[in-house]
């Protein structure tokens, strides 16, 4: 007996919103929390190289979920407040959002907000959600509101059909990041921080994984390494060179396109051939002798 067989093969992408790992998702919002502290004016520019803002607040229920999540992700810090995206700077003296939508919810405590010079940025209480006007140069943690973005799902169907009934299978596969591991939108990589190696074991640690030590190549690419979890201490990333500071190298052997230099680097030519990250904003970059046990390194990778 004859059979006749076919297989049809079709893939489907599925396209839906989510927020970047490491934020907290309410409905259509992701608010991302960073433990680095500084003053408003920076932490806004901070949230803006992530294509945000600091975060606007328009209902009662989002100030709760912002005051509850900030205790978990906060609770390090011996300040008892965080910035949120208010200020009377650019209104004279009328409350606003950077983000510049209507400002049309207010949590203010009691007495606030304060008429007093220099006190036009507010911040919310981690203790009971309310708000004050602050010295917007004091060094807070904050939080950016932002959008989500869009995760493809990838399926794949095969049909068989033959005289017998027909056979139908669907594989569904999501690219992600394993645990540990944070994914970010703008790149397509992910990121971890891995302890306790000098450049070279850094970097093999980082292959045993998949990846290599972290390259950067935008601002935003670099604010994202910089607000990941770090312990004190310096962190290695995988820039080198190997001509006196001629030319610069990642050892993921992508374009050298993007540096972070912190005033007076790179210097000590031949000598300092491997490169740190600070660990405090702007993140800046400084060439240091090879060799040396760090507390911190980065890895990246591809999602799988």
């Amino acid at each position: 007996m004859l059979y006749c067989l076919f297989y049809f093969c079709s893939l489907i992408l599925i396209s839906k919103a989510v927020c970047p790992n490491g934020s907290v998702t309410w409905q259509t919002n992701c608010f991302y929390f960073v433990k680095n502290e500084t003053g408003f004016a920076t932490a806004e520019i901070a949230c803006n190289n992530l294509d945000a803002h600091l975060v606007s607040i328009h209902d009662a229920f989002v100030n709760v979920i912002l005051g509850e999540e900030a205790v978990n992700y906060f609770h390090g810090s011996t300040e008892t407040n965080f910035w949120i995206g208010a200020d009377n700077l650019q209104s004279h003296g009328t409350w606003t959002w950077t983000d510049g939508t209507p400002f049309d919810f207010n949590d203010w405590n009691k007495g606030e907000p304060q008429n007093v010079s220099g006190f036009g940025c507010a911040a919310l209480s981690m203790v009971d959600g309310t708000w004050s006007a602050q010295d917007c140069f004091k060094s807070k943690p904050y939080v950016c509101l932002l959008s989500p973005t869009n995760s493809t799902t990838i399926t794949t169907t095969t049909v068989s059909t033959a005289t017998t009934p027909l056979i139908k299978t669907t594989t569904t596969h999501i690219p992600s990041c394993p645990q540990g591991w944070s994914f970010y939108n703008f790149t397509g990589f992910c990121y971890s921080v891995f302890h306790n190696q000098n450049e070279i074991g850094a970097e093999q640690v980082c292959k045993r994984e998949g990846g290599h030590l972290a390259s950067i190549h935008s601002q935003k690419e670099n604010d994202f390494i910089g607000n990941l979890p770090f312990q004190a201490g310096h962190i290695w990333i995988g820039l080198y060179t190997i001509d006196q500071n001629a030319n610069w190298l990642w050892t993921d052997e992508t374009l050298f396109d993007y540096s972070n230099w912190k005033s007076g680097e790179p210097n000590s030519p031949g000598i300092e051939n491997c490169v740190e990250m600070d660990g405090s904003y702007p993140y800046t970059f400084n060439n240091v002798v090879c060799g040396k046990v760090y507390t911190n390194f980065v890895c990246k990778k591809l999602p799988s």
